[in-house]
């Protein structure tokens, strides 16, 4: 099972953020299991977070999307 959200969830309850290199990593796993629409998600919690996505970020979730047939 897809266990990423609750690996994230448990940081935070840990009083732990997670940063750009948390959500690289999170995003490149999206990438190599094809579940584009948790790269996506993850893209926008970066996003509330204030962080900002790098090119390898950017890259990890377009990989995400064309790998999971999403490439719109």
């Amino acid at each position: 099972p897809f266990r990423l959200p609750a690996l994230l969830s448990e940081l935070r309850a840990r009083a732990l953020q997670p940063n750009e290199v948390t959500y690289t990593a999170a995003i490149g796993a999206c990438e190599r299991l094809e579940t584009w629409a948790h790269a996506l998600a993850l893209l926008e919690e970066m996003h509330t977070a204030l962080l900002e996505p790098d090119a390898r970020v950017w890259i990890a979730a377009m990989y995400a999307c064309k790998n999971g047939s999403r490439w719109d």
